[in-house]
C-alpha cells in the first residue's frame, strides 16, 4: 500500500493517485 501521500506518485504511479482523487470526489458528493 502507500502509507504516504507524497510518496504515492513513486511507489504506486500516477494510476493510484488518480484513483484515490476519483474515489475523494465520489465520496464527497
Amino acid at each position: 500500500m502507500c502509507p504516504n501521500v507524497s510518496n504515492v506518485i513513486k511507489l504506486c504511479g500516477n494510476q493510484y493517485f488518480s484513483s484515490q482523487i476519483i474515489l475523494n470526489l465520489v465520496l464527497t458528493k
